[in-house]
């Protein structure tokens, strides 16, 4: 991609003053393309920029080093359907009655696609979820979009989800779009996370993570690459992590007892999804390149939430601590001339109205998300976060939390008819929330238990809408681990 200022910058800047600040917009005959990548179940803390030790992600590091860094940008779920929610409606998806796995979107809940369309950009969209999965047109995420492709690897791979093909599609889509219209580009890949249940080819060891050679085994062990993840008890491929998940919550699996060899070969396997996906990130960003759309692209890379390998009880993603709440956010402006980090706490619902401010396009009222700040928010502009997970009504665990300052709080139930727990934490002391504080310790702690109850009792307040489920969907739901 090409680092030099862009062109847009060639018309006149609006310069607005406030408080001695300076804010510097480009304003173009033309409006800025956009280009919205959603890596479905990539944490954070995997990734260089951010810090960690593997070379996962060239790529998108070279991107960041161009881009704002969220580092503290947060899902408002641990699961697919809600954070996406938030991310394409600019409203937290439980005030858009997205409860459990059956919701959708409701008619009336704002959305980007529609928005950018009504400025006149061309939009299109290529997602990794059947029509009702929970990215799927029909659930409402289509709305707006001029073309919504599912599923593009579906019957072109040897895996169901292959980054390779839906950037491939993507990519040909980008080469033969018209240029009379900005345009729109949603992109959904879910490379990154476990492969469902059936899928994967027929490897005895039936490995949960999954891609080709040489990308599996470019940080498995020799020891990592010996294990079967095919157990009589628990499952095989993913059904050995969900098993597992079943077995701690019914009190028959200590969590701590998962063995070193096992969490690093589950982490090696997850890491090389990584890797792959950046290197299909890359072949995107080439593209936009070379058909000359770099120096006029938004881009924003993003995760829905990310993943768990036992930092408390459970693997893939269902708890309300960092591990898996904490998303990458990248936002590359290509009229800003470098990269900075932003640290204060943002979230999903950020992002529809950042985009829509970008591109002097209206933001719809009922959106409640806030534009991204340039640069680090006071302390006292800072919001609570809620955050949920409740994909179905009998499931293993229920979680609601909430974060406000340097407090954290997660109240949750793990086991069918479990009661429920609350767990207090000093982000300031302990920022990946692995020590708990005593129970009413400080006032602090009991005024966010109170807000948290208050938000808990109001329940999904938006109109709930409903999709029905067919059987291929819901066979498909249920080999990604969202069944009864």
């Amino acid at each position: 991609m090409n680092s030099r200022a862009a062109p847009l910058l060639a018309g006149a800047l609006l310069i607005a003053l406030a408080g001695g600040l300076v804010d510097w917009r480009p304003v173009s005959e033309r409006r800025p393309n956009v280009l919205l990548i959603s890596i479905d179940t990539l944490r954070a803390d995997h990734l260089g920029y951010d810090g960690y030790a593997r070379d996962t992600s060239p790529n998108l590091d070279r991107l960041a080093a161009r881009s704002r860094r969220y580092r503290e940008a947060w899902a408002p779920a641990p699961w697919t359907l809600p954070s996406h929610a938030g991310l394409l409606t600019g409203r937290h998806p439980r005030a858009l009655g997205i409860e459990d796995r059956d919701a959708a979107l409701p008619e009336n809940a704002p959305s980007l696609a529609s928005s950018l369309r009504r400025a006149g950009y061309r939009t299109a969209a290529f997602v990794d979820s059947m029509p009702r999965g929970f990215v799927g047109g029909e659930r409402g995420f289509g709305r707006g979009f001029e073309t919504y492709v599912h599923l593009p690897a579906e019957s072109a791979s040897d895996f169901r989800y292959d980054a390779a093909i839906t950037v491939e599609r993507a990519a040909t889509w980008l080469a033969h779009t018209r240029r009379d219209r900005p345009f729109f580009l949603f992109l959904h890949t879910k490379s990154v996370h476990a492969l469902p249940a059936g899928a994967g080819g027929d490897d005895p060891r039936a490995f949960p993570y999954d891609k080709p050679e040489p990308w599996r085994s470019r940080y498995l062990s020799a020891a990592g690459a010996e294990l079967s993840w095919d157990d009589a008890a628990l499952g095989r491929g993913v059904g050995w992590l969900r098993g597992w998940n079943e077995a701690v919550a019914a009190g028959e699996q200590d969590p701590t007892a998962l063995s070193p060899t096992r969490r690093k070969a589950l982490e090696a396997l997850y890491d090389a999804g990584i890797r792959y996906v950046d290197h299909q990130i890359a072949r995107l960003l080439d593209s936009l390149e070379s058909h000359g759309f770099a120096d006029d692209t938004i881009i924003v890379v993003t995760a829905d939430h990310g993943e768990a390998f036992v930092e408390h009880d459970l693997l893939l993603h269902k708890e309300l601590y960092r591990d898996v709440l904490r998303v990458p956010l990248l936002v590359y402006m290509p009229w800003e001339a470098e990269g900075r980090d932003v640290r204060s706490r943002v979230t999903l619902m950020d992002v529809a109205p950042t985009i829509l401010r970008a591109v002097d396009a209206p933001i719809p009222p009922e959106v409640s998300g806030r534009v991204l700040p340039e640069a680090d928010r006071a302390p006292s502009e800072a919001e609570p976060l809620f955050t949920y997970y409740r994909s179905w009504p009998d499931g293993y665990y229920e979680a609601y939390g909430v974060r406000e300052g340097t407090r954290s709080l997660i109240h949750h139930r793990l086991g069918r008819g479990a009661p429920f727990r609350s767990e207090w934490f000093d982000l300031a002391a302990d920022p990946a929330e692995q020590h708990p504080l005593p129970a009413g310790s400080d006032a602090q702690s009991g005024a966010l238990l109170a807000q948290l109850r208050a938000w808990m009792e109001t329940g999904a307040n938006g109109a709930r809408s409903s999709i029905e489920l067919d059987a291929e969907t819901r066979r498909h739901l249920e080999a990604l681990g969202y069944g009864q």
